[in-house]
């Protein structure tokens, strides 16, 4: 804690209105290829320790991802639509299960007003993801895509492949539910229906 008594605020995290946002400067030698040079994601909670401790599971992920960008040494992989299917499912059941995670360590319910900061939140990234999937930009989901991978033994999938694009595609949409089903609160049918 700070002097002042309040917690204080770690350089990965910047807060937008009330919502807390993951910020990562991504390293030098992977701007080209990962062509942007700074990585962030709504954490969707004006809570500051929530915020701290989605922003160290981020940073550690983030960390693996660069890492195992670097190494390259395996074979190119390919992906075939099953495997994409199953990656996606397997992606959007983590998220969900993170989401749900977030809501039962809350001490205590949302004001109306955090209530509202949220669900625009949602609104807001519901927005983006549509229009970055409309103009085919994967920034948004690439780089945890690639982490995804990794973590499935896939580790030099190239980043201009047909496959990645693909998953990528998939990633956006299944995003987009997930925001959506995140707003009305139901269970997921992702959760319970394989495709």
């Amino acid at each position: 804690m700070g002097v002042s008594g309040r917690l204080s605020i770690p350089s990965c995290l910047v807060k937008h209105g009330s919502i807390y946002y993951f910020r990562a400067v991504v390293p030098a030698d992977l701007r080209p290829r990962l062509k942007q040079r700074e990585y962030r994601l709504s954490l969707r909670t004006g809570f500051l320790t929530q915020a701290k401790c989605m922003a160290i599971s981020m940073k550690a992920r983030l960390s693996t991802l660069f890492h195992l960008m670097r190494q390259e040494s395996e074979l190119m992989a390919e992906l075939s639509d099953q495997q994409i299917r199953e990656v996606v499912h397997q992606w959007v059941k983590k998220t969900l299960e993170q989401y749900e995670e977030i809501r039962l360590r809350r001490s205590k319910p949302w004001s109306a007003e955090q209530l509202t900061a949220y669900l625009n939140s949602l609104d807001d990234d519901i927005k983006v993801y549509k229009e970055k999937l409309l103009q085919g930009h994967y920034d948004l989901v690439e780089p945890g895509a690639l982490e995804f991978l990794a973590e499935k033994g896939l580790h030099d999938i190239p980043k201009k492949s047909l496959e990645l694009r693909k998953l990528c595609s998939a990633l956006l949409k299944a995003m987009i539910a997930v925001f959506m089903q995140e707003k009305r609160n139901d269970l997921p049918p992702i959760l319970w229906t394989r495709s």
